[in-house]
């Protein structure tokens, strides 16, 4: 990871930085390419090419919104499971297995996937903190 200090100068109305060739190489931006630069809130600037449509921390926050929005899809799945014990609904499985092992099985299976999925988002709101954004939820 390339990573430079650069000084902020001056030109007529606005402010202009140097990229150095290192930054440049690894960034793979040439001379005419359009940049989107965008503030995060926190006092940080992040610049990436416009050309990708999307900047890193734009498809990191999309992202964490799919996770959120599948953990309450299992969270749903998990309430509905929920009262088809409490109510007794019919469950098909083998006769030689009981309801009891059959429940507790499925609702441990359920808290490893929440778990799966909570440990997933915390991932992903630490990569949207590393690249200088600031996630929801923290």
């Amino acid at each position: 990871m390339a990573r430079d200090e650069v000084k902020a100068r001056k030109v007529g109305d606005s402010i202009v930085i140097t990229l150095s060739r290192p930054i440049l190489d690894e960034a793979t931006i040439g001379e005419g390419e359009m940049l989107l630069l965008e503030t995060t809130g926190n006092g940080r600037v992040t610049v990436s090419k416009a050309s990708d449509g999307v900047s890193a921390i734009r498809e990191a926050e999309m992202q964490l919104g799919v996770l959120d929005k599948r953990l309450d899809a299992l969270n749903a799945e998990i309430d509905a499971a929920h009262w088809g014990i409490s109510n007794s609904a019919p469950t098909e499985h083998f006769p030689w297995v009981d309801d009891t092992m059959v429940t507790d099985g499925v609702m441990r299976d359920y808290r490893w996937k929440r778990a799966m999925i909570e440990l997933e988002i915390a991932e992903k709101r630490l990569e949207i903190y590393k690249l200088g954004g600031e996630p929801n939820g923290s």
